[in-house]
């Protein structure tokens, strides 16, 4: 279990006791993460899978981590062929995490990759991986 899981549990429990309510704890995808360092993480499914494709971004193509001269770093994420939904993500490097919870958010609002890819994101940012490098 990691914390931003136990956070959301807690969240629904206290709610639950306090206006019985009773409020769905979105439990898949979540994003798993370990903070070492270069953070690692995923979300989802990241196997291999004949009616998926993999996207991978290095972070060398990004100006901040040029800037920064921290390119260690990928973005690896898996594409449903038929539909464009993300199915899953892997991640490490500086802001891994940060990205993967945008990638979190685009699976749970049905947001699919290509369509993801097009919102104009701040520059120079990490977050940048996920627009048309």
């Amino acid at each position: 279990m990691t914390v931003n899981h136990a956070q959301m549990q807690a969240r629904v429990a206290v709610s639950h006791l306090l206006h019985g309510a009773e409020k769905a704890l979105r439990r898949k995808p979540t994003v798993e993460a370990v903070y070492t360092s270069l953070p690692i993480g995923q979300l989802g499914d990241t196997t291999a899978s004949e009616g998926a494709y993999f996207v991978v971004k290095p972070y060398e193509v990004l100006l901040k981590a040029q800037i920064e001269e921290n390119i260690t770093g990928m973005l690896k994420v898996k594409v449903d062929k038929q539909t464009g939904q993300v199915l899953g993500a892997s991640a490490f490097g500086s802001q891994a995490i940060e990205i993967l919870g945008l990638i979190q958010v685009a699976m749970h609002g049905n947001i699919p990759w290509e369509a993801l890819r097009l919102y104009p994101l701040p520059h120079p940012t990490y977050s940048e991986l996920l627009s048309q490098l």
